[in-house]
Protein backbone atom coordinates (compact mmCIF):
# COMPACT_ATOMS: atom_id res chain seq x y z
CA UNK A 1 0.00 0.00 0.00
CA UNK A 2 1.45 3.71 -0.55
CA UNK A 3 -1.56 5.71 -0.64
CA UNK A 4 -2.70 7.05 2.81
CA UNK A 5 -5.91 6.52 2.14
CA UNK A 6 -5.52 2.81 1.73
CA UNK A 7 -3.25 2.89 4.67
CA UNK A 8 -6.06 4.58 6.96
CA UNK A 9 -8.47 1.98 5.40
CA UNK A 10 -6.03 -0.47 6.84
CA UNK A 11 -5.81 0.83 10.21
CA UNK A 12 -9.32 1.80 10.74
CA UNK A 13 -12.60 -0.59 12.20
CA UNK A 14 -13.84 -3.08 9.60
CA UNK A 15 -11.28 -2.43 6.62
CA UNK A 16 -11.92 -4.29 3.35
CA UNK A 17 -9.32 -4.70 0.79
CA UNK A 18 -10.87 -5.23 -2.69
CA UNK A 19 -7.80 -6.77 -4.18
CA UNK A 20 -4.84 -8.99 -4.00
CA UNK A 21 -2.36 -7.94 -1.62
CA UNK A 22 1.44 -9.38 -0.60
CA UNK A 23 2.90 -8.53 2.85
CA UNK A 24 6.56 -8.84 2.24
CA UNK A 25 9.55 -8.35 4.61
CA UNK A 26 13.25 -9.16 4.19
CA UNK A 27 13.69 -11.71 7.59
CA UNK A 28 11.93 -14.48 9.09
CA UNK A 29 9.70 -12.31 11.70
CA UNK A 30 5.88 -12.98 11.40
CA UNK A 31 4.24 -11.02 8.50
CA UNK A 32 1.02 -11.58 9.60
CA UNK A 33 -0.32 -11.39 13.32
CA UNK A 34 -3.85 -11.66 14.30
CA UNK A 35 -4.91 -10.29 17.96
CA UNK A 36 -7.92 -10.61 19.60
CA UNK A 37 -7.97 -8.96 22.93
CA UNK A 38 -11.50 -10.57 24.19
CA UNK A 39 -11.47 -11.40 27.41
CA UNK A 40 -14.43 -14.37 27.30
CA UNK A 41 -14.56 -17.75 26.59
CA UNK A 42 -15.79 -17.56 22.12
CA UNK A 43 -13.11 -18.36 19.67
CA UNK A 44 -10.82 -15.56 18.57
CA UNK A 45 -8.66 -14.53 17.04
CA UNK A 46 -10.93 -16.27 14.16
CA UNK A 47 -9.75 -16.01 10.00
CA UNK A 48 -13.00 -16.81 7.68
CA UNK A 49 -12.77 -17.85 3.99
CA UNK A 50 -15.82 -16.83 2.35
CA UNK A 51 -16.72 -18.36 -0.84
CA UNK A 52 -19.71 -16.17 -0.97
CA UNK A 53 -21.33 -17.22 -4.04
CA UNK A 54 -24.84 -16.30 -4.62
CA UNK A 55 -25.31 -19.78 -6.87
CA UNK A 56 -23.51 -22.75 -4.51
CA UNK A 57 -22.75 -26.16 -6.05
CA UNK A 58 -21.36 -29.44 -5.31
CA UNK A 59 -17.80 -29.49 -5.32
CA UNK A 60 -17.36 -25.81 -5.61
CA UNK A 61 -13.71 -24.71 -3.97
CA UNK A 62 -14.43 -23.01 -0.55
CA UNK A 63 -10.34 -21.88 -0.40
CA UNK A 64 -6.46 -23.29 -0.14
CA UNK A 65 -3.99 -22.85 1.30
CA UNK A 66 -0.73 -22.86 -0.83
CA UNK A 67 3.13 -23.19 1.12
CA UNK A 68 5.01 -22.30 -1.89
CA UNK A 69 8.95 -22.58 -2.00
CA UNK A 70 11.53 -22.22 -4.80
CA UNK A 71 13.36 -26.00 -6.33
CA UNK A 72 16.79 -25.90 -7.35
CA UNK A 73 16.05 -24.58 -10.15
CA UNK A 74 14.93 -21.11 -9.14
CA UNK A 75 11.40 -22.37 -10.11
CA UNK A 76 8.31 -22.05 -7.99
CA UNK A 77 6.70 -25.06 -6.38
CA UNK A 78 3.27 -25.63 -4.21
CA UNK A 79 5.07 -27.84 -1.50
CA UNK A 80 2.33 -28.67 0.77
CA UNK A 81 -1.85 -27.54 -0.23
CA UNK A 82 -4.71 -27.55 2.04
CA UNK A 83 -8.15 -26.98 -0.26
CA UNK A 84 -11.84 -27.24 1.26
CA UNK A 85 -14.32 -27.82 -0.92
CA UNK A 86 -18.04 -28.33 -0.76
CA UNK A 87 -19.11 -32.06 -1.18
CA UNK A 88 -22.63 -31.80 -0.44
CA UNK A 89 -24.67 -28.31 -1.18
CA UNK A 90 -27.76 -29.39 -0.33
CA UNK A 91 -29.17 -27.46 2.63
CA UNK A 92 -29.98 -29.47 6.07
CA UNK A 93 -27.40 -32.50 4.23
CA UNK A 94 -24.19 -30.38 3.32
CA UNK A 95 -20.81 -31.91 3.36
CA UNK A 96 -17.74 -30.65 3.05
CA UNK A 97 -14.10 -32.66 1.50
CA UNK A 98 -11.11 -31.92 3.51
CA UNK A 99 -7.71 -32.61 0.91
CA UNK A 100 -4.17 -32.36 2.36
CA UNK A 101 -1.61 -32.27 -0.64
CA UNK A 102 2.06 -32.21 -0.72
CA UNK A 103 4.70 -33.02 -3.32
CA UNK A 104 5.82 -36.93 -3.42
CA UNK A 105 9.10 -37.57 -5.86
CA UNK A 106 7.71 -33.91 -8.21
CA UNK A 107 4.03 -34.80 -8.04
CA UNK A 108 1.29 -33.08 -6.10
CA UNK A 109 -0.17 -36.27 -3.64
CA UNK A 110 -3.40 -36.46 -2.06
CA UNK A 111 -1.52 -37.49 0.89
CA UNK A 112 -4.71 -36.99 4.02
CA UNK A 113 -8.57 -36.38 2.36
CA UNK A 114 -11.66 -36.19 4.90
CA UNK A 115 -14.64 -37.09 3.40
CA UNK A 116 -18.41 -37.04 4.00
CA UNK A 117 -17.97 -40.71 4.99
CA UNK A 118 -14.64 -41.86 5.14
CA UNK A 119 -11.09 -40.19 5.87
CA UNK A 120 -8.47 -41.57 3.40
CA UNK A 121 -4.89 -41.57 3.96
CA UNK A 122 -2.87 -41.81 0.78
CA UNK A 123 -6.00 -41.74 -1.75
CA UNK A 124 -2.94 -41.35 -4.83
CA UNK A 125 -1.55 -44.28 -4.16
CA UNK A 126 2.08 -43.06 -3.76
CA UNK A 127 3.96 -45.22 -1.66
CA UNK A 128 4.07 -43.63 1.65
CA UNK A 129 3.77 -45.93 4.53
CA UNK A 130 1.15 -45.45 7.43
CA UNK A 131 3.10 -45.32 10.71
CA UNK A 132 1.44 -45.38 14.02
CA UNK A 133 4.12 -45.51 16.93
CA UNK A 134 3.36 -46.19 20.57
CA UNK A 135 5.17 -45.72 23.91
CA UNK A 136 7.46 -48.07 23.81
CA UNK A 137 7.22 -49.50 20.03
CA UNK A 138 8.33 -47.25 17.09
CA UNK A 139 5.68 -49.39 14.23
CA UNK A 140 2.77 -50.60 16.79
CA UNK A 141 0.90 -49.77 13.62
CA UNK A 142 2.52 -50.24 10.28
CA UNK A 143 0.98 -50.37 6.61
CA UNK A 144 3.81 -51.06 4.09
CA UNK A 145 2.45 -48.92 1.40
CA UNK A 146 4.97 -50.50 -1.39
CA UNK A 147 4.01 -54.25 -0.57
CA UNK A 148 0.63 -53.33 0.32
CA UNK A 149 1.30 -55.38 3.67
CA UNK A 150 0.00 -54.58 7.01
CA UNK A 151 2.25 -54.94 10.24
CA UNK A 152 1.45 -54.21 13.99
CA UNK A 153 4.92 -53.84 16.15
CA UNK A 154 7.14 -54.70 13.16
CA UNK A 155 8.44 -52.53 10.61
CA UNK A 156 8.74 -55.13 7.79
CA UNK A 157 5.60 -57.34 7.86
CA UNK A 158 6.60 -58.12 4.08
CA UNK A 159 9.45 -60.33 5.29
CA UNK A 160 7.16 -63.47 6.30
CA UNK A 161 5.69 -65.44 3.97
CA UNK A 162 1.55 -64.65 4.39
CA UNK A 163 2.19 -61.02 5.17
CA UNK A 164 -1.12 -59.54 4.38
CA UNK A 165 -1.20 -59.23 8.48
CA UNK A 166 1.54 -59.76 10.79
CA UNK A 167 1.53 -59.53 14.04
CA UNK A 168 4.86 -59.91 16.15
CA UNK A 169 4.34 -60.56 19.75
CA UNK A 170 6.39 -61.00 23.12
CA UNK A 171 6.85 -63.94 25.03
CA UNK A 172 3.06 -64.55 26.27
CA UNK A 173 1.99 -62.14 23.76
CA UNK A 174 -0.74 -62.62 21.26
CA UNK A 175 -4.18 -61.96 20.21
CA UNK A 176 -7.53 -62.26 22.36
CA UNK A 177 -10.85 -62.15 20.98
CA UNK A 178 -13.38 -61.01 24.17
CA UNK A 179 -16.90 -61.75 24.07
CA UNK A 180 -19.63 -62.74 26.95
CA UNK A 181 -19.76 -66.34 27.96
CA UNK A 182 -23.01 -66.84 26.17
CA UNK A 183 -21.53 -65.62 22.81
CA UNK A 184 -19.84 -67.71 20.11
CA UNK A 185 -16.82 -65.96 18.11
CA UNK A 186 -14.81 -67.01 14.79
CA UNK A 187 -11.95 -66.58 12.83
CA UNK A 188 -12.99 -67.69 9.24
CA UNK A 189 -11.97 -68.38 6.17
CA UNK A 190 -14.00 -67.24 3.04
CA UNK A 191 -14.38 -67.90 -0.43
CA UNK A 192 -17.32 -65.44 -1.28
CA UNK A 193 -19.77 -63.72 0.81
CA UNK A 194 -22.83 -66.27 0.31
CA UNK A 195 -23.88 -68.53 2.60
CA UNK A 196 -21.37 -70.89 3.96
CA UNK A 197 -19.11 -69.44 0.88
CA UNK A 198 -18.54 -66.80 3.89
CA UNK A 199 -16.83 -68.81 6.55
CA UNK A 200 -15.82 -71.93 4.38
CA UNK A 201 -13.32 -72.92 6.66
CA UNK A 202 -13.17 -71.24 10.50
CA UNK A 203 -11.79 -71.58 13.95
CA UNK A 204 -14.43 -71.16 16.22
CA UNK A 205 -14.74 -71.10 20.22
CA UNK A 206 -18.34 -71.36 21.69
CA UNK A 207 -18.37 -69.81 25.21
CA UNK A 208 -22.09 -71.49 25.83
CA UNK A 209 -20.33 -74.40 26.56
CA UNK A 210 -16.47 -74.01 26.56
CA UNK A 211 -16.18 -75.65 23.01
CA UNK A 212 -13.35 -75.52 20.22
CA UNK A 213 -14.17 -76.16 16.84
CA UNK A 214 -12.34 -76.56 13.65
CA UNK A 215 -14.47 -76.47 10.65
CA UNK A 216 -14.03 -77.18 7.27
CA UNK A 217 -16.64 -76.98 3.94
CA UNK A 218 -18.79 -74.52 6.06
CA UNK A 219 -19.19 -77.50 9.39
CA UNK A 220 -17.81 -78.29 12.19
CA UNK A 221 -15.29 -81.30 11.82
CA UNK A 222 -13.17 -81.37 14.73
CA UNK A 223 -15.08 -80.79 18.38
CA UNK A 224 -12.54 -80.58 22.08
CA UNK A 225 -15.02 -80.01 24.13
CA UNK A 226 -14.52 -78.79 27.92
CA UNK A 227 -13.04 -82.18 29.60
CA UNK A 228 -10.39 -82.20 26.46
CA UNK A 229 -12.10 -84.73 24.97
CA UNK A 230 -11.91 -84.63 20.77
CA UNK A 231 -14.64 -85.67 18.67
CA UNK A 232 -14.21 -86.31 14.76
CA UNK A 233 -18.26 -86.67 13.53
CA UNK A 234 -17.20 -86.17 10.29
CA UNK A 235 -14.26 -88.70 9.69
CA UNK A 236 -14.47 -91.70 7.60
CA UNK A 237 -15.54 -94.66 9.12
CA UNK A 238 -18.11 -97.69 9.24
CA UNK A 239 -19.03 -100.72 11.15
CA UNK A 240 -21.50 -103.90 9.40
CA UNK A 241 -22.63 -106.82 10.21
CA UNK A 242 -21.83 -110.44 8.37
CA UNK A 243 -25.06 -112.14 5.88
CA UNK A 244 -24.77 -115.59 6.04
CA UNK A 245 -22.04 -116.25 3.84
CA UNK A 246 -21.52 -120.23 2.28
CA UNK A 247 -17.36 -121.10 2.40
CA UNK A 248 -16.62 -123.96 0.16
CA UNK A 249 -13.82 -125.52 0.08
CA UNK A 250 -10.13 -123.93 -1.68
CA UNK A 251 -12.76 -121.33 -2.53
CA UNK A 252 -11.75 -117.61 -2.09
CA UNK A 253 -14.76 -116.55 -0.65
CA UNK A 254 -16.14 -112.67 -0.38
CA UNK A 255 -17.82 -111.24 3.04
CA UNK A 256 -21.11 -110.59 2.16
CA UNK A 257 -22.32 -107.36 4.36
CA UNK A 258 -25.97 -107.21 5.16
CA UNK A 259 -27.08 -104.05 7.48
CA UNK A 260 -24.55 -101.06 8.05
CA UNK A 261 -24.53 -100.00 11.92
CA UNK A 262 -22.95 -96.94 10.44
CA UNK A 263 -21.32 -95.55 7.77
CA UNK A 264 -19.72 -91.60 8.29
CA UNK A 265 -19.20 -90.67 4.37
CA UNK A 266 -21.53 -93.39 3.07
CA UNK A 267 -18.42 -94.98 1.64
CA UNK A 268 -19.70 -98.42 2.04
CA UNK A 269 -21.37 -99.92 -0.82
CA UNK A 270 -21.72 -103.61 -2.16
CA UNK A 271 -19.48 -105.72 0.72
CA UNK A 272 -16.81 -102.50 -0.49
CA UNK A 273 -15.01 -99.63 1.49
CA UNK A 274 -13.55 -97.07 -0.80
CA UNK A 275 -11.15 -94.84 0.86
CA UNK A 276 -12.63 -90.80 -0.13
CA UNK A 277 -8.87 -89.49 0.95
CA UNK A 278 -5.29 -90.89 1.06
CA UNK A 279 -3.84 -91.82 4.56
CA UNK A 280 -3.38 -94.72 7.14
CA UNK A 281 -7.00 -96.69 7.81
CA UNK A 282 -7.38 -99.25 10.38
CA UNK A 283 -9.85 -102.59 9.48
CA UNK A 284 -11.45 -104.92 12.05
CA UNK A 285 -12.86 -108.18 11.72
CA UNK A 286 -14.73 -110.47 14.23
CA UNK A 287 -15.70 -113.56 12.27
CA UNK A 288 -17.92 -116.17 13.77
CA UNK A 289 -18.20 -119.57 11.65
CA UNK A 290 -20.54 -122.31 12.01
CA UNK A 291 -20.16 -126.18 11.46
CA UNK A 292 -16.38 -125.87 11.21
CA UNK A 293 -14.61 -129.01 10.08
CA UNK A 294 -12.49 -130.60 12.77
CA UNK A 295 -10.46 -131.52 9.76
CA UNK A 296 -9.68 -128.50 8.10
CA UNK A 297 -5.96 -127.78 8.11
CA UNK A 298 -6.36 -123.89 7.24
CA UNK A 299 -8.91 -121.02 7.40
CA UNK A 300 -7.05 -118.00 5.49
CA UNK A 301 -8.91 -114.16 6.59
CA UNK A 302 -7.66 -111.98 4.41
CA UNK A 303 -8.08 -108.31 4.12
CA UNK A 304 -7.75 -106.91 0.54
CA UNK A 305 -7.24 -103.14 -0.54
CA UNK A 306 -6.16 -102.16 -3.78
CA UNK A 307 -2.18 -102.22 -3.12
CA UNK A 308 -2.11 -105.17 -0.40
CA UNK A 309 -3.18 -108.37 0.95
CA UNK A 310 -3.61 -108.68 4.80
CA UNK A 311 -3.64 -112.79 5.32
CA UNK A 312 -3.92 -114.42 8.90
CA UNK A 313 -4.01 -118.56 8.85
CA UNK A 314 -5.70 -120.66 11.52
CA UNK A 315 -5.42 -124.14 11.78
CA UNK A 316 -8.58 -124.95 13.34
CA UNK A 317 -7.57 -128.76 13.56
CA UNK A 318 -4.90 -127.93 16.23
CA UNK A 319 -8.03 -126.82 18.36
CA UNK A 320 -11.00 -128.82 17.88
CA UNK A 321 -11.78 -132.62 18.28
CA UNK A 322 -15.13 -132.39 16.29
CA UNK A 323 -17.45 -129.98 14.24
CA UNK A 324 -17.63 -127.27 16.21
CA UNK A 325 -17.89 -123.33 16.15
CA UNK A 326 -15.24 -121.11 15.78
CA UNK A 327 -14.46 -117.41 16.21
CA UNK A 328 -11.32 -115.29 14.76
CA UNK A 329 -10.73 -111.91 14.91
CA UNK A 330 -8.35 -109.21 13.62
CA UNK A 331 -6.98 -106.39 12.33
CA UNK A 332 -4.43 -104.15 10.45
CA UNK A 333 -3.43 -100.59 9.87
CA UNK A 334 -3.71 -100.75 6.10
CA UNK A 335 -1.57 -96.97 3.55
CA UNK A 336 -4.41 -96.34 1.29
CA UNK A 337 -4.75 -93.83 -1.52
CA UNK A 338 -7.89 -91.98 -2.58
CA UNK A 339 -10.24 -94.15 -4.38
CA UNK A 340 -8.47 -97.46 -3.03
CA UNK A 341 -10.85 -100.55 -1.92
CA UNK A 342 -10.86 -102.98 0.61
CA UNK A 343 -13.39 -105.90 1.48
CA UNK A 344 -12.74 -108.84 3.22
CA UNK A 345 -12.45 -112.75 2.15
CA UNK A 346 -12.00 -115.91 4.03
CA UNK A 347 -10.85 -119.90 2.28
CA UNK A 348 -10.77 -123.00 4.02
CA UNK A 349 -9.33 -126.06 3.18
CA UNK A 350 -8.16 -129.69 4.44
CA UNK A 351 -11.73 -131.49 5.47
CA UNK A 352 -14.44 -132.74 3.67
CA UNK A 353 -17.28 -129.70 4.86
CA UNK A 354 -17.90 -126.07 3.89
CA UNK A 355 -18.00 -123.74 6.88
CA UNK A 356 -20.26 -120.43 6.75
CA UNK A 357 -20.33 -117.08 8.59
CA UNK A 358 -22.49 -116.50 11.47
CA UNK A 359 -24.68 -113.40 11.15
CA UNK A 360 -23.02 -111.91 14.51
CA UNK A 361 -20.11 -111.69 12.22
CA UNK A 362 -18.52 -107.57 11.82
CA UNK A 363 -16.27 -105.50 10.34
CA UNK A 364 -15.05 -102.08 10.30
CA UNK A 365 -13.03 -99.32 9.41
CA UNK A 366 -11.63 -95.85 10.23
CA UNK A 367 -9.51 -93.40 9.01
CA UNK A 368 -6.56 -92.97 11.64
CA UNK A 369 -4.05 -90.35 10.37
Amino acid sequence: MTRASDLAKLLGAGATINDGTTITTADNTTQLTLTSTDADAAVGPVLGFNRNSASAADSDLLGRLSFIGKNDAGEDVDYGIIRYKIDDASNGTEDADIAIRRMVAGTSTNVLNFKASETIFNEDSADIDFRVESNGNTHAIMVQAGSDCIGIKTASPNDYYADDLVLTAPDEGGMTIVQGTGHRGYLAFADGTSGSQAYRGYISYDHNDDTLYLGTDGGGKLLIDTTGAVTKPSQPCFSATAATTDIPLTTITTITLSSERFDVGSNLASNTFTAPIGGKYLFTYMFYFNSVDADHTSLDVHIKTSNKQYQQTFSPDHFLNSDSLFSISGSVLADMDASDTCFFTVRVAGGAAQTDIHVDSQVSGVLIC
